[in-house]
């Protein structure tokens, strides 16, 4: 069967314009036993979520679908979903259409993770909370919006605030989308986006596995002229206003880290300088 490949609706980061796009296509095949194996042909690193809305069920077991069902499935390629035939004798079949977003649908985010400051130890840096506006951000279907900005010096490393794979690079050359951005998909779901980074300073690639003592590429220059990275930390959870945006899947939620501070752990408050404080536990907390 001709394989399709779908693309990423809104609700998702801005994506890669060039070859590092990633890219999921759902193909079919009917098994010796006729269930009917959806199967994921995924371009690209980390876990995906895809939505498919059936069009046309036939000999189908499962008696909760029918035309215009909607189902999710999160996966990493390879078969992630299966239909089983009404009768065994003849295989189930079906149409359908699909979407997807790159991340897990509604993870449940480690509430007692602490994070490292994505700067080196001993280095003090000011902490502002971004404004959706400040931070570029024109989309409305986001929840909780939390966006840290730490201005350091030029040429300071930025590095991973926890373990986890590098899902997307954007900029740096690379693509036309700008920003110079790499995101990194953690074990709970969640995804951290490092931004304003350095140009020609990336040290890491899709794929990579980081820890919370790599450096992901250096401080580059900010909106107001100084340097330094911005940070975020958020999840997908299922589209909280969909009478607003019936087309996407997801709402984009932010959260709070908690992060490694000089007095011991806790969250920040804008405004406030604060040093790095990088313990021997933080770095092999996921280890």
């Amino acid at each position: 069967m001709k394989k399709t490949f779908f693309t990423l609706i809104a609700c998702a980061s801005a994506l890669c314009a060039a070859a590092q796009t990633p890219r999921v296509g759902i193909d079919t095949t009917v098994a010796p036993d006729n269930r009917l194996l959806f199967t994921a042909d995924i371009d690209g690193c980390g876990t995906f979520t895809v939505r498919m809305t059936f069009d046309r069920l036939e000999n189908v077991a499962a008696t909760e679908l029918e035309a215009g069902s909607t189902v999710t499935a999160t996966t990493r390629g390879g078969v992630f979903y299966t239909l089983l035939p009404r009768d065994a004798a003849r295989p189930a079949e079906a149409t359908f259409t699909a979407d997807w977003l790159q991340g897990t649908l509604d993870a449940r985010p480690d509430a007692d993770f602490v994070y490292r400051l994505p700067f080196a130890a001993g280095t003090t840096a000011l902490a502002t909370a971004l404004t959706p506006a400040e931070a570029g951000l024109m989309r409305a279907n986001v929840a909780d919006f939390r966006m840290w900005q730490f201005t350091l010096a030029a040429g300071d490393d930025v590095y991973a605030m926890r373990r986890g794979q590098v899902i997307r690079i954007e900029g740096f050359g690379l693509t036309r989308t700008g920003g110079n951005t790499i995101v990194v998909e953690h074990a709970d779901g969640t995804q951290a986006s490092y931004t304003m980074l350095a140009e020609g300073s990336l040290q890491v690639a899709c794929g990579d596995t980081v820890t919370p003592d790599t450096v992901l590429a250096r401080a580059g220059q900010l909106p107001d002229g100084h340097y330094g990275v911005q940070v975020a930390l958020y999840r997908y959870v299922t589209n909280c206003k969909p009478h607003l945006f019936p087309q996407m899947i997801a709402t984009t939620a932010y959260l709070d880290p908690t992060f490694m501070l000089p007095i011991g752990k806790g969250t920040l408050r804008d405004g406030k300088r604060i040093k790095a404080r990088v313990t021997r536990s933080l770095l092999q907390a996921e280890e």
